[in-house]
């Protein structure tokens, strides 16, 4: 992760591409990466009220139960150029470690 990220190489999960097939359905939803939504850099848990647009990253932080659960699932937390995030879940409490990039559905109309 760190040797994408220092080399500034555009990250794409190859395993959930940005098309409609990822999704299971035909839709005409457009395809942007995180820097292009949000125009600034930021923390990815920063207040709904810092980031315009966040408000569904508000609504899946109130999912946690325990403060910072969600956060503590982050293992790269700050928005980067690469657009490569890594999370840590758990099963069967075994640590897993699973690698996304930043390509999100958006409504093109939005």
């Amino acid at each position: 992760m760190e040797k994408i990220i220092w080399q500034g190489t555009q990250f794409n999960d190859a395993e959930f591409p940005a098309n409609s097939a990822s999704l299971g359905y035909q839709n005409s939803l457009e395809w942007r990466r995180v820097p292009k939504i949000w125009r600034h850099k930021a923390h990815l848990f920063a207040s709904a009220n810092s980031i315009e647009g966040s408000s569904w990253m508000a609504a899946v932080s109130s999912l946690a139960v325990k403060p910072g659960f969600i956060d503590n699932l982050f293992l790269i937390r700050e928005v980067n150029e690469v657009g490569l995030y890594a999370l840590r879940f758990y099963l069967n409490g075994e640590e897993k470690i699973v690698v996304v990039d930043d390509n999100l559905p958006v409504n093109h109309d939005r």
